[in-house]
C-alpha cells in the first residue's frame, strides 16, 4: 500500500519566500540603485502610455503637462524616459518610440523641449540619437504620417545616427531559414546554407549598434536616445545590451533577471505576438531570442564577466514557448495584472531559482570561480568584436584598437602579413595532411591568413584570446594540443617576444 503525502502552501505564504518570483522589479529601488541625480524625477504612468511601467523618470525642469504632450507625438505614446544612468559620468540611456512628423513635417515643441533637458542634463551637453532603422525605412514610415527626428531644423544640438538593423518580418525569415539548415546537418553545403539564413549576420548588426551605444555613453560621456518604430522589439534589444556591456550588475546572476524584467517585460515587449500566437501568427519573430544569442556572443569574448553560463541562457530560451509559467504571456504588464496571472500561473524565475538552491559550486546556472565584474564596461575597455559565429573561438574583426584583456596571458606580437605567410602554408599543409582540418576548408583558411597579420590558435597552449593581441585582426583556428606542441612551438618561439617564450617553456615543462 502506497500513502501519498501532499503539501499545501498559499498563495499568501509564497509571496515572503524568495521563490515567488513576481516582486523582482521596481523602477523606483532600480533608480536608486543607480544613483539618479536630483535633475531627473519620478512621474506615476496613470494613463500617459499602457505598454510603459508604472514610475517614469523625465528631465525634473518640465511639468507633466509637456510630459503628455510629448507623448501624443510619439508612436504608441511611448515618449521618452530614461532607463539607464551612470551617476559617475551623469550620462544615461532614454529609449521611446519614433515621432510622428509625418510627410508634412509636423513638429511638437514639447517633445523638442524633452529632448534639450535630456540633452542639458549631461556635463557635456550632448546627445545622439539612435534609430535602429536604416535611413531608407524611416523615410518610407514618414510616408505612413510617422519617420524619425529632423535634427537639422528642430533638434538643435543632437545628432542622428542610424544603425541599419532588420526588421521583425526578417528575422523571421532567417530564423525559418536557420531551422531548415539545422534539421539537415549531413548537407555538404551546411556552412554556406548558414550564411545565407543571414542569422549571423543580424546578430552581428544588433552588437554592432549596441557596443556603438555603448561606446558613445562612456567614451564620449553623451545621452543615449533609441528608438526604432515602435520602441519595443529592436529598441529592446539595444538597450538592455548596451547596460549589458555598461553594467556589471547586469551581468550578475540576480540583475540579468531585473534587466529582462525591466527592458523587456515592463516596456511592453509584444511577448504574445512575437512568440508565435495563433491569431497573430504574421508578428511572430525571434527578438527575444537573438538577444539571447548575442549575450552569448559576448559570453564567448568576456567568459569571466558573467556571473551564469550559457545554460541559464538556453534554459530560459527552452521556457518561451513551454507553457510551464506566465512570465512570458501577454504583451505588457497592464495586460499580465488584469490576468492576474500573479495568482494563477508561476513566475519562471522561482524555477530557476529552485534549480539553483544547491552550493554555488554545485548550482548548474553559475560560473563563481572565474566570476570577475571588473571592469564596469567590458566592450569599452577591451574592445567588443561584433563579427558572430556559432564556433566557441571563431574569427572576428575588432572595431576598435584593442587593449589586453588579461594580466595572467602573455601577449603575442604582431607580425606583418608576409612573415606569416611561409609558416602558416607549412602549418596548413601539415594540418591538412594530419587530418586535422575537421571542420574548415583549406581554401578559406588560406583567405584568412592573406588577410590577417596576427596569429591566435586556441587550445591548452595557445589559448590567447583575441582581444589579448595587439594586432588589428585575428586569425584563428582549432587544432587539438599536440599538434600545436609539435609544430606551432618553434614558429611562435622565433615570432614572439620574451615573455611568451617564456610562456612557452612553463607549457612544454608542464605538459
Amino acid at each position: 500500500m502506497c500513502v501519498y503525502l501532499y503539501l499545501y502552501t498559499t498563495r499568501q505564504s509564497l509571496q515572503s519566500t524568495k521563490l515567488y518570483g513576481w516582486n523582482l522589479l521596481n523602477m523606483k529601488t532600480e533608480m536608486e540603485r543607480q544613483k539618479v541625480s536630483g535633475k531627473w524625477w519620478c512621474i506615476a504612468n496613470s494613463d500617459i502610455c499602457e505598454t510603459y511601467p508604472d514610475s517614469l523618470y523625465v528631465p525634473k525642469s518640465l511639468p507633466e503637462e509637456v510630459i503628455r504632450s510629448c507623448a501624443e507625438f510619439r508612436s504608441r505614446d511611448r515618449l521618452p524616459v530614461l532607463c539607464w544612468y551612470n551617476a559617475k559620468k551623469h550620462t544615461g540611456i532614454l529609449r521611446c518610440a519614433q515621432p510622428l512628423p509625418g510627410a508634412t513635417g509636423k513638429f511638437s515643441v514639447h517633445d523638442e523641449s524633452v529632448i534639450k533637458e535630456a540633452r542639458l542634463t549631461c556635463p557635456s551637453e550632448e546627445l545622439v540619437i539612435f534609430d535602429a532603422r536604416s535611413r531608407v525605412a524611416a523615410g518610407g514610415n514618414m510616408l505612413k504620417g510617422k519617420g524619425t527626428e529632423d535634427t537639422v531644423n528642430r533638434y538643435k544640438l543632437c545628432k542622428l545616427l542610424f544603425l541599419d538593423i532588420a526588421n521583425i518580418h526578417a528575422m523571421r525569415e532567417s530564423i525559418d531559414k536557420l531551422h531548415k539548415v539545422c534539421c539537415n546537418p549531413s548537407n555538404t553545403h551546411w556552412l554556406s546554407q548558414l550564411e545565407s539564413s543571414q542569422w549571423l549576420k543580424h546578430c552581428s548588426s544588433v552588437l554592432r549598434g549596441a557596443y556603438t551605444v555603448a561606446r558613445h555613453v562612456e567614451d564620449h560621456g553623451a545621452m543615449a536616445l533609441i528608438h526604432c518604430s515602435d520602441g519595443w522589439d529592436r529598441t529592446s534589444q539595444l538597450s538592455s545590451l548596451a547596460q549589458l556591456l555598461l553594467d556589471p550588475f547586469y551581468r550578475t546572476y540576480h540583475g540579468f533577471k531585473i534587466l529582462v524584467e525591466k527592458e523587456w517585460l515592463a516596456f511592453g515587449h509584444k511577448f504574445e505576438h512575437r512568440l508565435g500566437h495563433p491569431l497573430h501568427s504574421q508578428e511572430r519573430s525571434p527578438v527575444f531570442l537573438q538577444f539571447l544569442d548575442c549575450i552569448w556572443q559576448v559570453m564567448q569574448q568576456f567568459p569571466a564577466a558573467f556571473e551564469f553560463n550559457e545554460q541559464y541562457l538556453l534554459a530560459i530560451a527552452n521556457h518561451l514557448n513551454s507553457g510551464w509559467f506566465g512570465t512570458f504571456l501577454y504583451n505588457s504588464n497592464q495586460e499580465r495584472l488584469s490576468q492576474d496571472l500573479r495568482l494563477t500561473t508561476v513566475s519562471m524565475w522561482a524555477y530557476l531559482d529552485a534549480s539553483n538552491s544547491p552550493p554555488p559550486t554545485q548550482a548548474m546556472w553559475r560560473l563563481v570561480s572565474c566570476y570577475d565584474p571588473r571592469p564596469a564596461c567590458v566592450a569599452c575597455t577591451y574592445g567588443l568584436r561584433t563579427y558572430c559565429s556559432t564556433m566557441t573561438r571563431p574569427w572576428r574583426l575588432s572595431l576598435t584598437s584593442v587593449k589586453e584583456r588579461t594580466r595572467s596571458r602573455p601577449r603575442l606580437t604582431p607580425i606583418p602579413v608576409w612573415w606569416c605567410g611561409f609558416p602558416m602554408t607549412v602549418l596548413l599543409f601539415v594540418m591538412t595532411a594530419t587530418k586535422h582540418l575537421q571542420h574548415y576548408d583549406a581554401s578559406i583558411i588560406a583567405v584568412r591568413v592573406a588577410k590577417y597579420s596576427v596569429v591566435s590558435v586556441p587550445g591548452s597552449v595557445f589559448d590567447y584570446p583575441a582581444s589579448a593581441t595587439t594586432g588589428r585582426n585575428v586569425f584563428a583556428t582549432l587544432v587539438s594540443a599536440s599538434t600545436a606542441k609539435m609544430i606551432l612551438i618553434p614558429v611562435l618561439w622565433l615570432l614572439g617576444d620574451l615573455t611568451t617564450r617564456c610562456s612557452l617553456l612553463d607549457d612544454i615543462t608542464a605538459g
